[in-house]
């Protein structure tokens, strides 16, 4: 077991992955000392609350919460007793901790560190519990809140970036399907329509406008008319949402980080 220098928090949301989640719990618990996991459960129907309660481990805090993956995030990281916080999904593994941990540490700059891992949606990012806080978390949305996150540390020149081609940070399939698959999550079509639109009203919030979201959409393979369809149903719900644009919350944070 290796025991790190620094104890950190791994902040996690969570809504129907138990099976790849108490795995990776179980395993980063038996492979690391001086780790606290700060778990939110969006009422998971699969066991997730349960079967990481029976584990019985004293470095488990978890809790329900009906949220959407960015305020679940901020609850997670509010949880936390340790001034290091590394966030990950539920769907995401990330191995050398205490590699990129040290350095993390031993870097001078020591604000954002965001390790981008080798498919698609897999990240992991290093930072203070304080510097969080002070930039006010994620956005309360379920879809691109970590783009908004991302980009507004670096438009505050916080953010360091490394991508990691060597699986250090990857993807685990939940329900045998990759990251950004809404159908990992839908019982019926009609949830996976209602997730879509919500998907696209969360885009629209961060800014995508409709080029750029439909050459993103083609980029992935996915069809035009669909998601056209979808932007349409999305744009009036993105306006009725109250979310400070990227510009808004940069003049609100920026005196905090100065100071």
């Amino acid at each position: 077991m290796i025991e790190l220098r620094y104890p950190i928090s791994i902040c996690i949301t969570t809504y129907e992955s138990s099976e790849t989640l108490i795995r990776t719990v179980k395993d980063l618990s038996s492979n690391y000392s001086n780790i606290e996991f700060c778990i939110v459960d969006n009422f998971s129907t699969d066991g997730t609350f349960e079967g990481l309660k029976s584990l019985k481990n004293n470095n488990i805090k978890i809790i329900k919460l009906k949220s959407t993956r960015g305020e679940g995030r901020n609850r997670a990281v509010e949880m936390a007793k340790n001034d290091v916080i590394l966030i990950i999904d539920a769907d995401v593994y990330i191995k050398n901790i205490n590699k990129y941990l040290e350095k993390y540490i031993s870097d001078e700059y020591r604000k954002v560190l965001l390790l981008r891992g080798d498919n698609k949606g897999a990240w992991a990012m290093f930072i203070t519990k304080k510097l969080f806080m002070n930039l006010e978390g994620f956005p309360d949305l379920n879809t691109a809140e970590d783009s908004f996150f991302f980009k507004l540390c670096s438009k505050l020149n916080l953010l360091r970036e490394l991508k990691l081609y060597n699986g250090d940070v990857h993807s685990i399939p939940i329900n045998g399907m990759i990251s950004g698959n809404e159908r990992r999550y839908s019982h019926s079509i009609f949830s996976l329509l209602k997730r879509n639109i919500f998907r696209t009203r969360d885009y629209i919030i961060v800014g995508q406008r409709y080029t750029n979201f439909i050459q993103n959409r083609v980029r992935n393979h996915e069809s035009i008319y669909v998601n056209s369809v979808l932007y349409i149903i999305a744009y009036p719900l993105a306006k009725l949402k109250k979310i400070d644009s990227l510009d808004k919350r940069m003049e609100i944070v920026k005196d905090r980080i100065e100071n």
